[in-house]
């Protein structure tokens, strides 16, 4: 987004960027939308700790909101807020309950879905569901109920856990795969599970990379 490069200005131009795209489906009310709002964001709030972050924390917060009080007032969408991954954000789900708390009480016209989790990343479905499951038991003890979940599995059919764990590195992570089809209601033992879906487009490139467990591209 927009809204960490110019302050009040920058929202503003977020906001246009949202009504536009709000606009665009308002004029197609037969279809179903599913919207992933804003991949990232909501980690980086939970713990980008840098004076830089901090500065601008406040204005994404104000940008989320105002994307699921737009795209959430809309019957024809799903709005699932994005949340990160479970290595990432499985350890702080208190924290992360709070800052989704905080998004939702600012959106009084919008409604989500639920949230999505591992876009563009390679954690295994099974690891990913216990920070569900975890995440859940901490938005319903601070009165956030019915919350649901899709996970990106586009390039995560390889355990790469170790590896990642020992590497850090996200970009262009060799030894990967495509993981399970995109399917809805995928497995009956994981009733907070919506879909599994490909968000990131599997096989395209993050970028240029350097390290041994990287492609450079």
């Amino acid at each position: 987004s927009n809204a960490s490069a110019g302050g009040a200005s920058g929202l503003d131009v977020y906001k246009g960027y949202i009504d536009d795209i709000s606009n665009t489906i308002k004029k197609h009310p037969e279809s179903k939308v599913v919207m992933v709002v804003e991949p990232d964001t909501l980690g980086n709030l939970v713990t980008g700790s840098s004076e830089a972050c901090k500065n601008v924390h406040t204005l994404h917060k104000n940008a989320l909101s105002y994307a699921v009080n737009v795209f959430g007032a809309m019957d024809n969408v799903s709005v699932y807020l994005d949340a990160a991954h479970g290595m990432w954000l499985g350890g702080v789900t208190d924290k992360v309950a709070a800052v989704i708390k905080e998004i939702l009480d600012n959106a009084p016209n919008g409604k989500i879905r639920g949230l999505s989790t591992n876009v563009s990343n390679y954690q295994p479905v099974y690891s990913e569901y216990e920070y569900h499951e975890k995440l859940a038991a901490s938005l319903s003890a601070i009165g956030v109920d019915d919350i649901h979940f899709i996970v990106d599995t586009g390039r995560n059919g390889v355990d790469v856990t170790e590896t990642f764990s020992k590497y850090q590195t996200w970009c262009n992570f060799v030894g990967t795969g495509f993981g399970a089809h995109p399917k809805g209601n995928p497995d009956a033992s994981m009733p907070l599970l919506d879909a599994y879906m490909w968000l990131k487009t599997p096989g395209e490139a993050d970028g240029s990379a350097v390290g041994d467990r990287a492609d450079p591209v």
